[in-house]
């Protein structure tokens, strides 16, 4: 039988190993009541931590939370800090650098440096000795971002279009940050687009780069010949690295002409070489021999006039090259080296001052019809003058009045020049003849070629070729004719021709002609060829002997109007 402080103590520790059994998830622990009574002992457990605030600067958080005792007031021995990467669920993380990392924290604070890329959520567990309390709630958010350091293969200095490398590490605090991994969505800016319009190019074009211990090696091409800044952003991290990318070979050129040049007048051209991407080709320096090609040759037989070689390139560019076009027209220049090639955007070649004045060809017109005819005024070159335009005052000559006395139609003046120095205008010829048209401003002048005006169409007898043994025959004697004071037993000679309405003789108007006198009596009967001008023979009229006064004879076809003479004694 068990003495009575035996079977207290049993109890005791009965009662002791329940509560230890059932206060696991307390971390419990037994703590002596007093020291002069070892039977008796008390339960006790740690209290759950308090919920901490984080702070983050650079790469360092700065944990702070209140201190935490066990239920029965006793302190702790100390702290353990973990990290989340969520607020809630997930994977405890244990502070890796600075003071937080001390297993336990002694303090109610510490420091974490160092921390990885990415959003932390702090937490406290309480330490008693080796019992731990319950882990505190989770602090507030902070999010760390590493430093990405970029290092391209060949170092900084690239050239346009040719493939290289960028290693990019993750780091933080300066060291590399290996918790940096998988894959990982980057944006790449900085560099610009080629002038060709051709946009760099970076990981084959994926957006998705895999880091392994917080490294990738991307591949890129850049394509601007420039001095950009490379700057590349991801998951709560970025970096950038200043780069110079040199343009490549020359491949072609670029031909700088202007919009609008002037014939006659030297103009400055600059020659570009320029790589696959169209930038500057800067190695392409020193002498070179360059052939021209595209500019027409002038209606005046002048050729366009191009720098001597050879030609002297800085930097990739040869500018101020004096080029001059001769003929006025739309049209590119290509300049060539023998391997590079390179045209112009169109250009206009404007015609000079004006120093002469052109006339269209009119053909053959008919007499008495109106035709068109441009009056152009033209540069040295044979080019429409610029600059001729507004209201000139034109003189017209060289064709004849007609044998019925009409003169020639030309256009009232001021006559109006468009802005391409022509102007159009109405004429009318009346004579048939071969002619030459002259025209003049009082300075400039121009003269057609020949120009054959054919007869109007049928119309009317005419005396032609009229003489008279006595008398004077009228100035005017053609549809009429008067001989005054010829006299008896005097003759009148003539032909008969049909003519048009204006009096000129027409052709292949074939037929009889019939000449009477004021008594209805046949003077002559007259034949006009079938072919060539319809022009009778002469025929001869004596004039009577006897008492008479005047004398009318009438020439009559039956299809034409009748010719009259009129002769008076």
């Amino acid at each position: 039988m068990m003495s009575i402080n035996k079977r207290i103590v049993l109890l005791a520790a009965g009662i002791g190993l329940g509560l230890f059994t059932l206060a696991g998830a307390a971390w419990a622990y037994w703590t002596a009541q007093a020291a002069n009574v070892p039977a008796v002992s008390r339960a006790d457990s740690v209290a759950t931590g308090a919920q901490p605030t984080a702070n983050l600067a650079g790469s360092t958080a700065t944990v702070t939370w209140a201190a935490a005792t066990t239920v029965g007031g006793r302190q702790v021995s100390g702290y353990l800090i973990n990290r989340y990467p969520t607020a809630t669920g997930g994977t405890a993380v244990a502070a890796a650098h600075g003071g937080c990392a001390a297993v336990p924290v002694a303090a109610t604070s510490c420091t974490e440096t160092a921390v990885p890329a990415g959003t932390w959520y702090y937490t406290v567990t309480p330490v008693l000795a080796a019992w731990h309390g319950p882990e505190s709630p989770r602090a507030n958010a902070i999010t760390a971002t590493d430093t990405f350091t970029l290092t391209p293969s060949g170092g900084t200095t690239l050239t346009a279009g040719t493939a290289s490398t960028v290693t990019i590490t993750a780091t933080t605090a300066g060291q590399t940050d290996t918790v940096y991994s998988g894959a990982k969505t980057l944006v790449f800016s900085g560099p610009g687009t080629a002038p060709n319009g051709t946009v760099p190019l970076y990981a084959n074009g994926n957006t998705s780069v895999t880091f392994t211990g917080g490294v990738a090696s991307v591949p890129m091409t850049l394509f601007r010949a420039e001095t950009p800044t490379l700057t590349v952003s991801g998951p709560n991290a970025s970096g950038s690295i200043a780069l110079t990318v040199n343009p490549g070979n020359a491949s072609g050129f670029a031909v700088s002409t202007g919009s609008t040049r002037t014939a006659g007048t030297p103009q400055p051209v600059t020659v570009t070489a320029q790589d696959a991407y169209q930038n500057t080709a800067t190695g392409y320096s020193g002498t070179k021999t360059l052939t021209w090609s595209g500019p027409g040759t002038a209606l005046t037989g002048q050729v366009p006039s191009y720098p001597a070689n050879p030609v002297t390139f800085t930097a990739g560019i040869a500018s101020n090259l004096p080029i001059t076009c001769f003929l006025a027209q739309t049209v590119t220049l290509t300049v060539r080296d023998g391997t590079n090639t390179g045209t112009s955007a169109p250009f206009t070649v404007q015609g000079a001052a004006a120093t002469q004045l052109a006339m269209t060809q009119p053909g053959s017109p008919t007499a008495g019809t109106a035709f068109a005819l441009t009056v152009s005024a033209l540069d040295a070159y044979q080019n429409q003058a610029t600059g001729y335009s507004g209201a000139k005052t034109l003189t017209f000559s060289g064709p004849n009045a007609a044998p019925a006395g009409q003169k020639p139609s030309y256009p009232a003046n001021p006559v109006t020049f468009a802005a391409n120095g022509t102007a159009t205008v109405s004429i009318t010829l009346v004579s048939a003849e071969t002619t030459t048209l002259k025209v003049s401003d009082g300075t400039l002048t121009a003269t057609t070629a020949s120009i054959t005006v054919s007869p109007g169409a049928p119309a009317n007898l005419a005396w032609t070729s009229v003489s008279a043994t006595n008398g004077t025959v009228s100035q005017s004697c053609l549809f009429t004719c008067t001989v005054s004071g010829i006299g008896p037993n005097k003759s009148f000679n003539a032909k008969v021709s049909v003519t048009d309405a204006l009096g000129n003789t027409v052709n292949n108007a074939g037929g009889t002609i019939t000449v009477r006198d004021n008594s209805a009596a046949t003077v002559a009967t007259l034949t006009v060829p079938a072919t060539g001008p319809a022009t009778s023979p002469s025929f001869t009229y004596t004039t009577p002997t006897g008492n008479w006064t005047s004398v009318t004879l009438t020439a009559t076809d039956g299809g034409y109007a009748a010719a009259i003479a009129t002769l008076t004694r």
